[in-house]
């Protein structure tokens, strides 16, 4: 009996794009998170660790921006984690706000009925403003 590989030929994945996270607090009151590539389970706990000492930094009233423009694939994990960060800022008396401007992003966060809970913005110019 052939195998599955046999009859219709190895498997191909998709290269998964790199993670890449830029943290920056602009003001006592105002820090932002910027990440580009892939948030995945294999890079979620660099995606939390960073998202988390962006809030510490912050003081009661502070924002956080989380600019997710350059993010190609956004998996379940990565959607916890914006959870996540949201109910601790909102403990803190913070605020989060979330640049969303691709697809890979804006439909899982749509399905889930996360677009309306979120505070969302087109780019990260209004986000910082709001």
């Amino acid at each position: 009996m052939d195998s599955f590989d046999d009859r219709f030929g190895p498997a191909e994945f998709p290269v998964s794009r790199r993670l890449e996270l830029s943290r920056v607090s602009l003001s006592p009151t105002l820090s932002m998170v910027e990440a580009s590539g892939d948030i995945d389970i294999l890079n979620v706990a660099e995606f939390d660790s960073c998202l988390r000492a962006a809030t510490d930094s912050l003081g009661v009233g502070g924002r956080l921006v989380v600019d997710l423009a350059g993010v190609s694939f956004l998996a379940v994990c990565g959607v916890r984690s914006l959870l996540e960060v949201d109910r601790l800022v909102a403990k803190r008396g913070q605020k989060a706000r979330f640049v969303v401007t691709t697809e890979p992003v804006r439909l899982p966060l749509q399905v889930l009925g996360l677009f309306e809970q979120f505070a969302v913005f087109t780019s990260r110019a209004d986000a910082t403003v709001a």
